[in-house]
Parts: structure tokens; sequence; C-alpha cells
């Protein structure tokens, strides 16, 4: 299985590929004074964010004032697309890490499913008709909640699984490059469109 090092070499590779597309697509489509504006936005909140840099705060701030609301809604339009893509990169990290653990755990079950939940139980000398007795008085109440910043059009929630999912096939070893090149086409018409 991978170390922790090239885990985060992966997320970081995924970020900045996505982050990348953005900030060219964000140029193509308001010019690059509004996107160098955006991207002093983005590195005054890096500074700030790293090292509590209370210069770059001051600026930061004095810069978001002397913003027009266009270019308020621009800013933070391009922030949100970008949170949209990171928490995506975030979800798919999340399964490659759970693939990695599968694979690696094989033929055995994934540690903490419900059928490594079975295996422990009948390690332990639990039968099926009292592992069925145990799963018959179980009680399980679903809630489904959303948090505010959850709350996502379902055009969005298309467009970021397309994207997810393209992100995984971006993955696979032997990919020929005229497919390649048709996936990474996708990609980014799908980041545009979510713009």
């Amino acid at each position: 299985m991978p170390s922790t090092a090239d885990y985060q070499h992966l997320i970081s590779a995924d970020v900045h590929f996505l982050g990348n597309i953005l900030g060219e697509i964000i140029e193509q489509q308001t010019g690059s004074e509004k996107f160098a504006l955006e991207e002093r936005v983005r590195t005054l909140a890096k500074a700030r964010r790293a090292n509590g840099n209370g210069d770059a705060e001051t600026e930061l701030a004095a810069l978001v004032d002397s913003l027009t609301l266009s270019e308020k809604e621009m800013v933070a339009r391009s922030f949100t697309t970008y949170f949209e893509l990171i928490n995506l990169v975030e979800e798919h990290h999340r399964v490659r890490i759970l693939r990695d653990r599968e694979r690696e755990a094989h033929p055995l079950p994934l540690k903490e499913s419900i059928a490594d939940a079975i295996r422990q139980l009948h390690e332990l000398g639990v039968d099926e008709a009292t592992m069925a007795q145990l799963l018959a008085d179980l009680h399980i109440e679903l809630v489904f909640t959303a948090h505010p910043t959850e709350a996502r059009r379902r055009t969005i929630l298309s467009k970021l699984r397309r994207i997810g999912q393209a992100l995984y096939d971006r993955e696979v070893r032997d990919m020929l490059p005229a497919t390649f090149e048709e996936l990474m086409a996708n990609i980014r018409a799908e980041v545009t469109t979510l713009w």
C-alpha cells in the first residue's frame, strides 16, 4: 500500500490538476486582469492562513473592500468552484485509499466493514443463528441532514460526479493516447460548465 507521502503527492497532483484547469478557464472567461485579481486574493489569503501574516490580512481586507460588486461575485464564484473541486478531490482520495486497503486485505474482507464484523464474530464462535438474531434485534434509523454548505443543485452534483469519474478513469495505466486526450477534453468541458 502506498505511504502517506505517496498519498499526499497524489492528492496534491489532483488539486493542482483541477486548479490549473479552473485557472485557465477563469482567465479565458473573464480576462487576464480579472484572473490576476482572483490570484492576488488567493495569494494573500494563503499568506494570511499560512503564518498569520497581519500585513497580508490588512492588504487582503483592503483589496476586497476596493472590489466592485461584479468583481466580488467573480472572486466568490472562483473560490466556490475551486472548493467544490477540492472537495471532489478529497472524496476521490478517500475512495482511492479504500480501494488500496481492500486490494491489500484481499481475500479477507476490508477492515471495519460488515463482512469483517461477521468474520470476527465467526472467529469468536458466534453461530449463524445467533448472528441472525443479532441482526433481527438490531434497530437502525437513518437520519438525513443537509449542512447548508452541502445544499447543491442536482446539475452541479451531476457535473461533479462526472468529473469524479474522470479522475478515477485518469488512473487507468494502459489508456490509449487518444482516449486520454478525450478524457482531458471532457474534464475541461465539465469544469467549464461548472464555472
